[in-house]
């Protein structure tokens, strides 16, 4: 990278690119992190960050393009780019490394949460006030980044657009389908008689979750659609200090680059935290040692109660005070509908845990009880 280098890679070149020289000059010996995610990642020196992406495909990157505008636009929560490598052939190109700057952190949002979950499983009268401080800096650092890809610009893949008659007819489309291939994928499973119940009772109220989604999606129209995350959950998120910062955009790694390129509602992202929130708990839940012949209440309990302040909290710094958007549950209700997909295919034995909150979240889209 330092030394602009172009090197032939069969009917094409890798091209490196150096964008600030200056903090990529180390001759530090590379550390492999270790760390579940469809990249290869080192540290040179606590200084750069290598990221050597093993899903590649041809076109404009949205991790590097994302980071790079929101880090020019002054946002400070992101880890500056400091280089690149390209493939380049017949007039494409397609990313193959990303160097970042390096961020000193106590690990990422979603593994110091079970750490913090764990510590305060012991504890009769656990407090919350720490996760609350973080969750609510998270808030506020998702809205300041949701408040940069907002605004006007003439760069036309970041130009706001407004929601249109057929873009939320789409929308609601793309919901309505990922609760489909939900409900068909739980239908292929045995499940435990409690979720088999939920099952039955999600599946006689899919239309009426369909025709919930539609109204309210139809009267979005006018909501201004942005770039965004695309895959924010708690793993996208390094604890640094007493702050946060956002990593990881390139969006789901399986979906086409113009999809995970594509503009979107912001508060899809909100929806991918909270249901991160969500999982969290019932990870910590399922870590707790069992004891035959007992159920500890007071665990359960503490687990609803971490799920429910971090919510909270995070919503409250998010909106400030401006009222949560009415279309949160459509975006909770794919996101839902999305994990339920994932589990049925690489984790059948998980299926209760979405499926849970699918039931929790459709029960508050159709105005019914929750107990």
């Amino acid at each position: 990278m330092l030394d602009s280098a172009r090197i032939e890679c069969g009917d094409g070149e890798l091209v490196f690119e150096a964008i600030d020289p200056q903090a990529l000059a180390t001759d530090a010996d590379p550390q492999w992190i270790a760390a579940e995610q469809s990249n290869s990642t080192l540290v040179l020196g606590d200084k750069v960050v290598l990221k050597l992406l093993r899903k590649l495909a041809p076109g404009i990157h949205p991790d590097a393009e994302m980071v790079r505008y929101l880090a020019d636009a002054g946002f400070a929560n992101v880890p500056p780019v400091l280089g690149t490598v390209k493939r380049v052939a017949e007039g494409e190109e397609t990313l193959v490394m990303l160097a970042q700057a390096f961020v000193y952190n106590q690990g990422d949002g979603w593994q110091w949460t079970l750490g913090m979950l764990d510590r305060l499983a012991s504890d009769a009268n656990p407090s919350f006030a720490n996760y609350e401080n973080f969750a609510a800096n998270l808030g506020r650092r998702v809205r300041e980044m949701h408040e940069v890809l907002a605004r006007p610009t003439d760069e036309p893949s970041f130009a706001p657009e407004r929601l249109d008659v057929d873009s939320a007819k789409a929308l609601s489309e793309r919901v309505v389908r990922q609760l489909d291939q939900a409900l068909a994928h739980i239908a292929e499973h045995d499940l435990p008689d409690g979720d088999a119940a939920d099952a039955v009772w999600l599946a006689a109220r899919r239309d009426g979750i369909a025709e919930r989604v539609s109204a309210l999606t139809a009267a979005a129209k006018g909501q201004p659609c942005t770039r965004i995350h695309g895959d924010l959950h708690l793993g996208q998120i390094l604890v640094a200090g007493a702050d946060v910062m956002i990593i990881d955009f390139e969006g789901e790694p399986a979906r086409p680059l113009e999809e995970r390129r594509a503009k979107d509602l912001p508060v899809r992202d909100v929806a991918g935290l909270l249901r991160s929130f969500d999982y969290a708990a019932a990870v910590a839940e399922r870590n707790r040692p069992a004891v035959p012949d007992t159920w500890d209440a007071n665990a359960d309990e503490q687990t609803l109660l971490f799920r429910d302040c971090a919510e909270a909290a995070f919503l409250e710094a998010y909106y400030s005070s401006a009222e949560p958007d009415p279309l949160l549950p459509v975006f909770l209700v794919e996101k839902a509908a999305y994990e339920i997909c994932y589990e049925a295919a690489n984790r059948p034995d998980w299926l209760g845990v979405p499926l849970a909150g699918l039931i929790r979240i459709a029960r508050n889209l159709l105005g019914e009880s929750t107990s």
